[in-house]
């Protein structure tokens, strides 16, 4: 196994790189050195690591800010609890005051300098990227060919009968959007045609510890799962062996002759394992907010376009019905009442008991009508309170969709520096 074949290392694997401290990651890089000849990636994980390292650099830098920011809470929490106790008859509460100050000053200075030691990086090089240009020059002509449009297509197709069969790697990925889901599928078909290819056994090196990957019991990784190995042994009549990042390094070690400390070793699987925990509540977190966000747009859909809800749309349409009725009426009664008083002023000499017929009459169109306004008065205020209503709910919906887009942008965008 490790006399020959490839030693295939997946995105999460290399973007760690950014994780470690310098003398790890020295001696990671010289690990692979050593292996050189052997290395292969596939274009996913090229193009992967292009895309997001960036990401995981602005993440390292933006640690400092927070840990600044965490210090400075902690200083304003301390001194506010003091100062509750400042009548204390022996709580020297300037002295603890003095000392506190004192020594946070002390730990964001430090922090300001190792912040400065950081080595810069940028998108083009200027200043260096160190990591990226040793990762470069590692993989120098060692990358898989990248697929055609049509190609992808077809694996994002098998991978919408995959992942609903939860046949491995990738379906833990489905709450993800398109096409990044599909991230994992595209990498494991692009190892089984160089599989296929060169007829040769592969070590698959991945810090993702997903059980689209491993064969997970109880919390427990007990190798990987065995559709995949199948699946490999299929493609080329060999064998593929999975190894995290820990352990790949600790059996590498002694196969090159490089020495790989102790402490190296545990930074790397600590990596690896905060890349997991946050990458797991990232999942949590995603597949609640789809949840939330499908239950707002619903609510939206009620309240407008074809979707709208059809109880209340007939509701609206009875009121305006009752309301056209009613004006209907108002107006015959208008135009009696109109009669009405024209024929009173007509009736100047009428009998008294003509007179009183008609002023009774008037009488009774003019209490009717005023009960029509009222209706009507009534009715436009249904309407109203049903459009306030539905204007309001669908003013919520559309914040509550708006603030839910964008924490699972952020997610994703978290998910994706994480390697997927």
């Amino acid at each position: 196994m490790w006399s020959s074949g490839s030693i295939v290392l997946d995105t999460n694997a290399l973007l760690n790189l950014y994780r470690y401290s310098d003398e790890t990651r020295g001696e990671f890089l010289l690990v692979l050195e050593k292996l050189r000849d052997r290395l292969w990636i596939p274009a996913q994980v090229g193009l992967e690591f292009q895309v997001h390292r960036l990401g995981v650099i602005d993440d390292q830098k933006a640690a400092f800010g927070q840990i600044a920011k965490a210090l400075e809470s902690t200083r304003s929490t301390f001194e506010s609890k003091v100062r509750e106790f400042k009548n204390h008859s022996t709580l020297d509460s300037e002295a603890l005051l003095s000392q506190y100050g004192a020594a946070i000053d002390a730990l964001a200075a430090e922090l300001t300098r190792q912040e400065a030691a950081q080595p810069p990086h940028s998108d083009r090089g200027f200043p260096r990227d160190d990591i990226w240009e040793s990762v470069t020059a590692l993989f120098d002509g060692r990358v898989g060919k990248p697929y055609t449009e049509t190609e992808l297509a077809a694996v994002h197709n098998e991978g919408t009968s995959r992942y609903a069969k939860e046949v491995p790697p990738g379906y833990k990925d489905s709450s993800k959007g398109e096409p990044g889901k599909y991230g994992d599928l595209v990498l494991w078909k692009q190892l089984l045609d160089r599989s296929n290819e060169k007829q040769d056994a592969a070590i698959f090196v991945t810090a993702d510890s997903k059980e689209d990957w491993w064969r997970v019991v109880k919390g427990q990784r007990l190798g990987p799962r065995a559709e995949l190995v199948d699946e490999y042994f299929a493609s080329s009549g060999k064998r593929i062996h999975f190894y995290s990042p820990e352990q790949f390094l600790r059996h590498a070690q002694s196969r090159v002759s490089v020495t790989v400390s102790a402490r190296s070793l545990d930074e790397v699987e600590d990596v690896s394992s905060q890349a997991d925990k946050t990458r797991a509540t990232a999942e949590r977190r995603l597949v609640d907010l789809q949840g939330m966000r499908a239950s707002a747009k619903r609510v939206l859909d009620r309240t407008t376009g074809d979707g709208a809800d059809r109880t209340v749309e007939r509701l609206r349409m009875q009121i305006l019905r009752s309301r056209e009725q009613a004006f209907g009426e108002r107006n015959k009664l208008v135009s009696q009442r109109n009669r009405l008083l024209f024929m009173q002023a007509s009736q100047v000499h009428a009998d008294s008991d003509q007179s009183e017929d008609s002023r009774l009459l008037l009488s009774h169109v003019t209490e009717t009508g005023e009960d029509l306004d009222a209706r009507l008065s009534e009715l436009d205020q249904q309407l109203r309170r049903i459009d306030r209503h539905n204007k309001l709910e669908n003013d919520n919906a559309e914040r509550q969709v708006e603030i839910l887009d964008n924490e699972i942008d952020d997610i994703v965008m978290l998910l994706a520096e994480l390697g997927d």
